[in-house]
């Protein structure tokens, strides 16, 4: 019990912390934590000193649980807006203190379950409802993964919370539910920390392979630094010993098959030297100067800036902003993983095509996505678009580190780069910023 306790209590800490300005993280921190009351009231029922703070936290357990949850539903899986919101909030609370009047009144504090179970099972079930709905109608592929796992999580935790607690009380008061109830939830700590490491869900994202991500870019960041300073020290050799050669030579050096050998050699040299700078310039380790970025004003800038290109390449983009936010950001780097993603999609579709560009913004998150109808990555490769010096294109001038440096800027600021693609059908390439940058909304919404 002091475990169950402990181990709500440490869920609703990383996930109030994860990004304290939401919503919807709130409430479910608020939820964890009156789940959690349930297994510190079961440690001091016993003793008889304790019966007051026993029944207050049994009946804050029992009323605050299912009310809190389903308020996390309603801020993650629905469009209302705020003002509604709150009223549904202040109105979806009018059983708690009407519990309270009935359990308090009484002598031995008794919480009548009969009651409790006419709106907490309603509640309970309204919550299943949203969670389920949400994951169904969801189209997108990354946030019906997200909507699916949080349905895994809470539905048969919810369900069997309303059967072995307020079903099973209302008939049998003495009923021990606890052990049955607990199995649950240990399914729903322990699954949630998988996926958290995994995948990221409800809003909290420990992923493992980040590390070994980290590790790899500082390890090339380091060898790419070496590299430059080693070829640049050899490229100064190279052209100090072409000036002799050239000095050496005499008239000799102004022979066309000579001077041609020369140019040649100085400018295999230069290339050299550009391509070592273009390299560490993408792998070295970001430095962040965070200020305020209008995301669909940064949009249309590069797009602006890439008229030509797309132009040249007959390639259609398309401006979808349901959402302009304002995002606290370094406006240089994000330009710069935009500026990247967008090139890539436009060498995605050498024949011409669509690019979508689209921007929504979400309970919890703002996500910037671009789809092109391209050629699409092989699946078993989409895992690994994002390592150091991977690249399914030509080599020429791509040194694979685009998707790199993007997923740096998106980790730095404690965001996501998530690639959906599939062969001959195109690729959406998504940029997740967690709520907690968003410093206003624009109402504007446009599309074009």
């Amino acid at each position: 019990m002091l475990l169950y306790f402990l181990s709500l209590l440490a869920a609703a800490a990383v996930v109030a912390g994860n990004d304290p300005r939401s919503c919807t993280t709130r409430w479910l921190a608020f939820f964890l934590v009156s789940a959690s009351l349930g297994g510190l009231a079961e440690l001091i029922h016993t003793p008889e000193r304790y019966r007051n703070a026993y029944a207050v936290m049994t009946f804050l357990n029992h009323t605050l649980t299912p009310y809190s949850v389903l308020m996390y539903a309603l801020n993650s899986c629905t469009c209302m807006p705020e003002n509604r919101l709150i009223k549904a909030g202040v109105l979806l609370l009018l059983p708690v203190p009407l519990t309270a009047v009935f359990t308090f009144a009484a002598e031995d504090f008794r919480l009548p379950f009969g009651l409790i179970l006419a709106w907490a099972g309603v509640y309970y079930v309204s919550t299943c409802i949203l969670l389920l709905r949400a994951y169904l109608r969801e189209s997108k592929p990354l946030l019906k993964k997200k909507r699916g796992i949080a349905a895994l999580l809470l539905i048969p935790t919810l369900l069997a919370v309303l059967f072995f607690i307020n079903v099973t009380r209302v008939f049998r008061p003495d009923f021990l539910f606890f052990p049955y109830v607990a199995v649950f939830v240990g399914f729903s700590f322990a699954a949630g920390l998988w996926f958290a490491f995994r995948t990221g869900v409800l809003g909290v994202r420990l992923r493992m392979e980040r590390e070994s991500m980290e590790m790899a870019l500082k390890a090339v960041s380091s060898g790419t630094s070496m590299l430059n300073h080693t070829i640049k020290n050899e490229i100064g050799k190279i052209s100090i010993s072409t000036d002799n050669l050239k000095a050496s030579l005499g008239k000799h050096g102004e022979e066309p098959a000579v001077r041609e050998s020369l140019r040649i050699i100085s400018h295999a040299a230069e290339h050299m030297r550009a391509m070592a700078d273009r390299i560490h310039r993408q792998a070295q380790e970001l430095v962040m100067e965070p200020g305020p970025v209008s995301l669909s004003v940064l949009v249309e800038e590069m797009l602006q800036e890439h008229q030509s290109l797309l132009a040249k390449g007959r390639i259609e983009a398309v401006s979808d902003f349901r959402a302009d936010p304002v995002l606290q950001a370094d406006r240089v780097h994000l330009k710069e993983a935009v500026g990247n993603l967008l090139r890539n999609a436009v060498e995605a579709m050498p024949g011409g095509g669509i690019l979508t560009i689209s921007i929504q913004e979400f309970s919890g998150y703002v996500m910037l996505e671009l789809t092109d109808t391209g050629s699409g990555i092989p699946e078993h490769l989409v895992g690994a678009a994002a390592e150091p010096f991977f690249t399914t294109k030509n080599r020429n001038g791509n040194f694979g580190l685009g998707l790199t440096y993007v997923y740096n800027v998106m980790n730095r600021i404690g965001g996501e780069l998530q690639i959906v693609s599939k062969e001959g059908q195109g690729t959406t390439a998504s940029l997740l910023f967690p709520g907690k940058l968003v410093i206003h909304s624009n109402l504007e919404v446009r599309s074009e």
